[in-house]
């Protein structure tokens, strides 16, 4: 994925206008104590949607194919 590319995030048509990396801490797979040293960053998009800027993980995305 790349800036100004379109995906599909919660049901909504989005537009990638950021990509960055950042660190999130998973309680359903990490447990509820927080220890952001012990993680790494991964890709995030800051995407737009219906008037507002989002920080989304890449994997949460999925893109929509332009060519059809």
């Amino acid at each position: 994925m790349k800036v100004n590319d379109l995906v599909m995030w919660n049901g909504q048509a989005a537009l990638i206008t950021e990509l960055y990396e950042s660190k999130m801490w998973r309680t359903n797979t990490q447990g509820r104590a927080v220890s952001f040293k012990d993680i790494e960053p991964e890709p995030f998009a800051r995407i737009f949607v219906r008037g507002y800027l989002h920080g989304v993980p890449i994997v949460d995305l999925k893109p929509i194919d332009e060519t059809r």
